[in-house]
């Protein structure tokens, strides 16, 4: 089977490139980079906002599955409108380009599996969410509604689209987990506001797996969490998280210190509860490498040790 990854060079697109090679698959990767072959990836140079759809849609004609996790990166932080704007844009350009390649090409992929966040539903408090929930308020909500938007377009096509509402990533190997961990080994608890705020996590390698999984499912098109089936409080996770790197809950950070630091989208961000489930990927069979919150910062906190001790 061949996959056709825009987005490639990310933290998810890394890990899914590292598992399909070991796996055996095909792997072209859509790059602003040069166009190139690297350890046997095959890497094409494209841009999202001026696509050469010639060229998109002959690689999309070659491929079975496409997954697209374009879009500028999203931190908390104070943001301007100009810089909520490119994070909307970057996403719906790649992802209209993506679909307008497709209905162009002469073989249709069978599945278009594509990015979006657990974002889409606002924040919820304690309700339990399922992909048959409404959606919420707020700018994330507004961009993950968006971006998904556009991607089932491609079902006109004929082509099987998946959603995949990503919840918080576990990796030693970028986003947020390493500057949580950093400022645990500097006695700053995770611990955000009140800290009874739900977090839903994901493990790294089973986010990646579970997008390989929905793109060869055949499952009817639809949205589905990224999400490990056990949620916890924010409080619970701070207190996993300090254990498995050997150390004490630190100093718990305020919520107006997060507002007065970083504006509007701390309470999007990280003081909004998402209490998300994964029924999608249990409808379709998904085993979770690391159901358990404790099991999947076990395996990744030795090299986040590692790491973080060799920047000191």
């Amino acid at each position: 089977m061949s996959f056709l990854i825009a987005g490639g060079t990310g933290l998810i697109g890394s890990a899914l490139i590292d598992i399909l090679n070991a796996s055996g698959e095909d792997v072209v990767v859509l790059t602003r980079g040069s166009t190139m072959e690297k350890d046997g990836i095959a890497y094409i140079h494209w841009d999202p906002e001026r696509p050469d759809t010639e060229t998109l849609s002959d690689s999309i004609s070659e491929s079975d599955y496409v997954i697209n996790l374009s879009g500028a990166p999203i931190t908390p932080s104070r943001m301007s409108k100009a810089e909520k704007d490119a994070i909307m844009k970057s996403r719906i350009d790649a992802t209209n380009a993506i679909v307008k390649a497709i209905g162009e090409s002469g073989s249709k992929p069978r599945a278009l599996v594509n990015g979006s966040a657990i974002g889409f539903y606002g924040n919820r408090n304690d309700e339990e969410l399922t992909e048959n929930s409404p959606p919420g308020n707020g700018f994330l909500s507004e961009v993950c509604r968006a971006w998904e938007g556009a991607a089932f377009r491609a079902k006109e096509y004929g082509v099987k689209v998946y959603a995949i509402r990503t919840g918080m990533v576990l990796s030693a190997d970028g986003g947020s987990l390493p500057i949580m961990a950093k400022q645990a080994m500097r006695g700053i608890s995770a611990t955000m506001g009140s800290g009874s705020q739900w977090m839903s996590w994901i493990h790294i390698r089973d986010i990646a797996r579970l997008m390989i999984s929905f793109a060869k499912s055949g499952a009817p098109s639809s949205a589905a969490n990224g999400v490990s089936p056990n949620p916890v409080r924010n409080s619970e996770f701070a207190e996993t998280l300090v254990s498995s790197l050997g150390r004490k809950n630190g100093i718990k950070i305020p919520k107006f210190a997060l507002k007065l630091a970083l504006g509007d989208l701390a309470e999007e961000m990280l003081l909004s509860s998402q209490r998300a489930l994964p029924a999608k990927a249990q409808e379709i069979g998904f085993s979770f490498e690391y159901p358990q919150l404790k099991d999947a910062l076990e395996e990744i906190s030795p090299k986040l040790l590692r790491l973080l001790n060799a920047k000191r």
